[in-house]
């Protein structure tokens, strides 16, 4: 069971409740006891507010992509004969999944199982390589990575004997195991070359180059035995693929709330990846107000797809609330002050007919307050071109 950052007092919390096979979100009153809010936190019911704590990831194009391909299994395509391949909607970056000796059912069930806390422990790893990034070297050095502190760094809840439960650990190994397996392909350009004059040939030929890296490099594994027998590495020596000595060290805060996030309820999910891509746009100088278009925002967040199959179904409106529930959570956590409709799109969605509110929904714009500096919980960092 994940367990919510941990909090002294009941002020601002949200509780989620299934009821009638619908997940549902109340705001809890801020005099509630204390006792209370412990005893729902334990029962994992409650999800509280963290304490603004950031960690420095790195943010080049390829590691955006990543984390976009490993949040779940929606657009990534899964040939019959082929590697499947997950194409960003963002850039021209395209993923594949390989494992050496693996069939293709073994990798199209490899990617199945994605879900949010396989793009956690990547963004885990290149905060961890940022850490070990010394200046002056065009790229990370390996690093070791234990699946008890990604368990730890993830808010996962130690049993009261200690340690994690064994299916957590083989659950951060699996993770591992599949970012393993994942490569990137960077396309260099096409060439169209004319009509061949010698074969006479009327068809033109295009040819197109690309490079193909493995996106992690894994050195050593240290392997754990469990009690049934069960064998999975435990510590992996691993680095990012070379792949990074192309791009520029850029790196952006993100809130370890969002990592600590649970991944079960959709709220949750959702505020893991549009939080994720907000992140990705952060900047120093960002101005007070900024504009987010909403259909924008889900594609690059895959979660346009779940939307468009809620729309349907007819539970379009349940889609726009799970929408608007999660930017109240990101704004509980800190990531923005406050968020409101643009007002002229907000007034076209009052006069849309009930057949059309949900496209001008989609085609509306949200307005994001930023922190001001004194309160912003997302400090200023480095000279990104430092290395």
């Amino acid at each position: 069971m994940d367990r919510a950052p941990d909090t002294a007092s009941g002020q601002g919390s949200i509780i989620e409740l299934e009821i009638d096979g619908e997940a549902r979100r109340y705001q809890l009153p801020e005099d509630l006891p204390d006792p209370v809010v412990e005893t729902m936190q334990r029962l994992g019911i409650v999800q509280l507010p963290a304490d603004g704590e950031v960690i420095r990831i790195l943010t080049p194009q390829v590691i955006q992509t990543v984390d976009r391909a490993t949040r779940g299994a929606d657009g990534w395509t899964l040939p019959e004969s082929d590697y499947p391949r997950f194409e960003d909607p963002s850039n021209r970056h395209v993923i594949e999944i390989a494992g050496d000796g693996e069939t293709l059912a073994a990798m199209r069930a490899s990617v199945l199982a994605l879900n949010p806390r396989v793009a956690d422990v990547w963004r885990l790893i290149t905060a961890l390589s940022l850490e070990a990034w010394a200046d002056g070297e065009s790229e990370p050095p390996p690093i070791w990575v234990d699946c008890r502190d990604l368990l730890h760094a993830m808010g996962f809840e130690q049993h009261h004997k200690g340690g994690f439960r064994p299916e957590h650990v083989e659950a951060a190994s699996r993770a591992l195991e599949t970012i393993n397996n994942l490569w990137v392909v960077v396309p260099l350009g096409s060439r169209i070359y004319p009509v061949d004059p010698v074969s006479r040939k009327r068809k033109r030929r295009e040819l197109t180059a690309e490079n193909r890296f493995r996106v992690m490099v894994t050195l050593q594994k240290t392997e754990l035995k469990d009690l049934f027998g069960t064998r999975y590495p435990l510590r992996w020596q691993v680095r990012p693929g070379p792949w990074i000595r192309d791009y520029p060290r850029r790196v952006a805060p993100m809130l370890k709330s969002l990592v600590e996030l649970g991944a079960q309820q959709t709220a949750n999910v959702w505020a893991k990846a549009l939080g994720t891509e907000l992140t990705y746009q952060w900047r120093p100088d960002a101005p007070p107000r900024r504009s987010v278009h909403i259909k924008t925002w889900l594609v690059t967040a895959g979660i346009y797809g779940e939307v468009e199959r809620a729309f349907q179904k007819r539970n379009g409106a349940r889609a726009r609330e799970y929408f608007e529930a999660t930017l109240d959570l990101l704004s509980m956590l800190g990531l923005f002050q406050e968020w409101f409709y643009d007002p002229s799109d907000l007034t076209a969605m009052e006069k849309a007919s009930r057949a059309t509110r949900f496209e001008v929904w989609l085609n509306s714009s949200i307005v994001l307050v930023n922190h001001t500096t004194a309160s912003n919980p997302l400090p200023p960092l480095l000279d990104a071109k430092q290395r």
